[in-house]
């Protein structure tokens, strides 16, 4: 079977259970078709609910250019589309038609899609698993097909841990996600087979541990640009790249190309982001030794003099920004230092909050940035000489004190 027909023969198997469904719907139930494209949103769907007079009421919003029988629908937006029509529920074998052909203009496969009523059980990665064909040799060998039809999800996990022995030159290895973990230097790659979709996802934790999370996020423009075959997002106190490949049908070469390329680069590239954002690679200070033994955790270091000032001066009550700032000479290097090494462990500070001290660290961090982007925006305005008010209250004024102006003073 070839993959158009592959794919015919799975419309053509949804289209049956949309007709049964709708046949045995009653007044008030409905039928919900949604893509899923992975991102989270719903990029296009169908909704089919019956009325009292037996009627099937269609509207389909997020795919445009739909003719007759369809017509605009009250909420059409050029870029959110919407249309109806309205069939007698014994027309339920047209109406799956036209759910289908709607469907199918926007998603490759229905294996791409879900519902919450109708049952895609065998559409959507459910088939009992299949072994793969007796007498193959290897999946990337010059006289191996290009691509392979996959017949479920068990079913493509074995083509892509047979591409990656290959390419490892090793058996593979999964961790307790199911994943496959390709370690780069000090980074990983991870290798996932989606359960409810057939994709194959490539993914990693550039930096782990940010300590400047602004930087990490001006950090995501330049490389998408520099990565633009990844996606790159900032997730907590995490750098996250990743690349997904449609498996319909699986290509063992083009995983192998993407997982080449992603590993020739990520190393390299997650060193030079950890040191401007104040993070790690992921296994950095996590190795092993040549031997392969597991090294032994990293010693907590002796707090610096800059940091034993805010800890000192902790102690006593609320430590201001500035004067953070002012314990460690103005230096951002060393404030980033130190919070990497409290976030880390390597540096251990007893009998004092934890939280409490990375947010007054952090608190100075923010005041040398600020006060370095106020002097970036320009020069001063110069003013005059400034003329001194005397004071209409007498000196001894009872309860009119004014807050010490020095505590407003960056």
């Amino acid at each position: 079977m070839t993959i158009e027909q592959e794919h015919d023969e799975a419309w053509r198997e949804l289209r049956r259970r949309v007709a049964d469904h709708l046949a045995a719907m009653g007044p008030g139930d409905e039928l919900g078709v949604a893509v899923d494209d992975g991102s989270g949103e719903v990029p296009a769907y169908v909704v089919a609910d019956v009325d009292g007079q037996q009627r099937l009421h269609l509207e389909s919003v997020g795919t445009g250019g739909l003719d007759q029988p369809w017509a605009v629908g009250p909420e059409h937006e050029d870029d959110d589309p919407a249309f109806e029509t309205v069939l007698g529920q014994r027309e339920c074998d047209l109406a799956a038609e036209l759910i289908v052909a709607v469907l199918r203009s926007g998603c490759l496969h229905p294996a791409f899609l879900t519902s919450r009523e109708l049952d895609l059980d065998g559409l959507r990665w459910r088939r009992p698993t299949k072994p793969l064909p007796p007498g193959r040799g290897t999946v990337l060998g010059d006289d191996a097909p290009l691509a392979v039809l996959v017949e479920d999800r068990e079913h493509l996990q074995r083509l892509v841990d047979a591409t990656l022995a290959e390419v490892l030159d090793q058996p593979v290895a999964h961790d307790e996600d199911g994943d496959v973990p390709v370690p780069v230097g000090e980074s990983v790659v991870w290798v996932q087979v989606l359960e409810d979709r057939p994709v194959v996802a490539l993914f990693a934790i550039l930096v782990d541990d940010i300590a400047d999370t602004g930087a990490a996020f001006r950090e995501v423009a330049g490389l998408q640009a520099r990565l633009p075959y990844l996606q790159v997002r900032v997730v907590g106190d995490r750098i996250l790249v990743r690349h997904e490949i449609c498996a319909v049908p699986f290509a063992p070469r083009q995983l192998a190309g993407v997982l080449a390329r992603l590993c020739s680069e990520i190393d390299d590239i997650a060193g030079a982001v950890a040191e401007r954002v104040g993070g790690r690679r992921f296994l950095e200070g996590m190795g092993v030794d040549e031997e392969g033994d597991e090294l032994a955790e990293p010693a907590p270091t002796v707090l610096d003099e800059h940091l034993a000032t805010v800890v000192e001066l902790l102690l006593d009550g609320q430590v201001e920004p500035a004067q953070v700032a002012a314990a460690y000479d103005g230096d951002r290097s060393l404030l980033v230092r130190s919070l990497v090494g409290l976030r880390t462990g390597t540096v251990v500070v007893p009998d004092v909050d934890l939280d409490l001290l990375l947010h007054t660290v952090r608190s100075g961090l923010r005041h040398l940035v600020d006060r370095l982007a106020r002097r970036d925006d320009g020069p001063a305005r110069p003013r005059g000489p400034r003329t001194q008010q005397l004071s209409l209250l007498p000196e001894d004024e009872q309860g009119l004190d004014l807050p010490d102006p020095g505590r407003w003073v960056g």
